[in-house]
């Protein structure tokens, strides 16, 4: 066994993909992880998971997830809405 523990984030994310396996990973944003020093960082590594079109092309059906960096819970959540994420975990690590 190794002596490297995953982040909580990063075990949401895996528990994220084994549950949707049928979905690819499109984007993941580490939120503040490029931000000038003195910024507050987001809680959340939000995913963008996406069922690839059936013609082949790049387009996919988006399905969007935030996952709390700290405990690892996944939540849905509305990109278009800011801090539109849903109240109770859909998933917990």
């Amino acid at each position: 066994m190794s002596a490297f523990e995953p982040s909580p984030a990063r075990r949401g994310l895996d528990a994220l993909l084994r549950t949707h396996p049928h979905l690819e990973l499109v984007d993941a944003d580490w939120q503040g992880w490029n931000m000038p020093p003195g910024d507050v960082a987001g809680p959340w590594l939000l995913v963008m998971l996406g069922q690839p079109s059936a013609d082949g092309s790049d387009n996919f059906a988006i399905y969007p997830f935030a996952i709390f960096k700290r405990t690892g819970a996944v939540h849905g959540y509305d990109p278009d809405l800011p801090g539109a994420v849903t109240d109770d975990p859909i998933l917990v690590p």
